[in-house]
């Protein structure tokens, strides 16, 4: 009666493996067959799940529903592994087959994996006409989104935008965009609004590391979202870079400026050792079109006291560190 492609609903319906289907397209997997809810859901406490896996075979194809790609709802579904598909394309990973709402939808959901660290766990997310991503509510914490395309091809190299961005943590806390090692890096970029946006006052204490956010795969070349690489409006607390090897965003190329924080409620952030308007080799120029990174709230921490958390915000077209009025104070 919901209408979804798939519907995994409550603890029965748990360590289940879901692979090499076609879910909202026709069988060339080239046209919209749309489900009239989501690709696939996941609710009341599924558990274990694995959506897809490594290698050809083993993909889905999630595109052209009415609602979400993907969708996990309820803080008892938890454990769940969504690897190596295609969501928001076509069969080919070059055009856009968009689901109507966002890529992958994650409602309060808790520790789900969206990608990963390992070979062949890639998602491309990409050409949705929500977010690629949406971790929202109080409740979703400690997912994880990993080694992902969102918002390009398959190749990393030409635009495939998600039309709302290209991850956002709306009111929810301790989750992880990206990871230490190259395999578990995202790259979020050639979404029509901001890479990543951390929303609401309950979105802290997330991390975002390791990411290309506004280049394409290898780094070198502007690839931007419309807006800019990170917004973090009203949240406190959150971590984008860090003084560890592998912790590093570039986050460059983006439309606006690489980072914007508003809200007096915006306090107490840290931006440590990232290349805000370089390469990924901190030596040549890949600028964003505004500021570096443009503030305008209190109490937050850029750089720090010793090399590694050293940013280099460098090639930009406006300021590097642009502090707005009275309302950047304390930082």
């Amino acid at each position: 009666s919901n209408r979804h492609g798939i519907f995994l609903l409550t603890t029965f319906a748990s360590e289940n493996t879901i692979q090499g289907n076609y879910i909202g397209t026709d069988l060339t997997g080239a046209k919209r067959l749309g489900n009239f809810n989501n690709g696939i859901a996941l609710a009341t406490g599924a558990r274990g799940n694995l959506i897809g896996g490594t290698g050809t075979g083993a993909r889905n194809l999630i595109s052209g529903n009415a609602q979400s790609g993907v969708y996990l709802l309820d803080s008892a579904t938890t454990g769940n592994a969504i690897q190596g598909n295609y969501i928001g394309t076509d069969a080919s990973g070059v055009l856009n087959l968009s689901n109507a709402a966002d890529g992958v939808t994650i409602s309060g959901a808790i520790s789900n994996q969206i990608g990963g660290v390992s070979a062949g766990v890639r998602n491309v997310i990409s050409g949705n006409a929500g977010r690629g991503v949406l971790i929202i509510g109080a409740s979703s914490r400690s997912n994880s989104v990993a080694g992902n395309f969102i918002g390009t091809d398959v190749n990393g190299q030409a635009k495939l935008p998600n039309q709302l961005g290209g991850v956002e943590i709306f009111n929810a806390s301790s989750n992880v965009i990206g990871s230490l090692t190259a395999a578990g890096r995202n790259v979020i970029s050639g979404n029509q609004l901001s890479g990543v946006s951390l929303n609401d006052s309950n979105a802290n204490a997330n991390s975002v590391i390791g990411n290309f956010i506004g280049t394409d795969a290898s780094g070198s070349n502007a690839l931007g979202n419309s807006r800019s690489g990170v917004f973090i409006s009203g949240v406190s607390s959150n971590t984008i870079g860090g003084a560890e090897a592998g912790a590093r965003n570039v986050i460059s190329g983006n439309g606006e400026h690489g980072l914007w924080l508003l809200d007096a409620r915006a306090r107490g952030n840290s931006i440590r050792g990232n290349y805000v308007g370089t390469d990924v080799n901190g030596n040549r120029r890949v600028g964003n079109a505004n500021s570096g990174i443009r503030l305008e709230t209190s109490a937050n921490f850029i750089g720090g006291t010793d090399a590694a958390t050293r940013n280099v915000i460098s090639g930009n077209t406006n300021s590097g560190i642009y502090l707005y009025l009275a309302s950047a104070s304390n930082n």
